[in-house]
């Protein structure tokens, strides 16, 4: 179920994101290590302070970068969901996975403000 990040609805401390070959917690992770960083999100219960409060708050958010393929995207999302049910099932509970989509790290900076020079009026 996609979730929209922002409104206060999430801490960031509840969101682990990743990108299609990094996981950006701490100081990072190659995707290599997902299943353990998901295992430790989702069952952090508060203890450590950048993971989750507790598994119905976790999310993970998914970094798009607009120059990949849909190819790409659906391979990451194969990969979260197949991490996720194999987390899920060893965990023996009842987790929810919760993705937010994130766009915004995409973005270029605004341009410079332009310049206007103020002439006084001379009358």
């Amino acid at each position: 179920m996609p979730f929209v990040r922002g409104n206060g609805l999430y801490k960031s401390k509840n969101i682990v994101s990743i990108t299609s070959d990094s996981i950006l917690v701490d100081k990072g992770y190659p995707i290599s290590e997902l299943k353990w960083i998901l295992k430790r999100h989702y069952t952090n219960n508060g203890k450590a302070y950048q993971y989750a409060d507790s598994p119905e708050r976790a999310a993970i958010e998914i970094t798009l970068d607009t120059n990949k393929t849909a190819k790409e995207l659906k391979h990451s999302l194969i990969l979260l969901t197949r991490v996720f049910d194999e987390v899920n099932s060893e965990e023996k509970e009842s987790l929810l996975l919760k993705v937010i989509f994130d766009y915004n790290r995409q973005l270029p900076p605004p341009p410079p403000p332009i310049h206007i020079e103020i002439v006084p009026i001379v009358e």
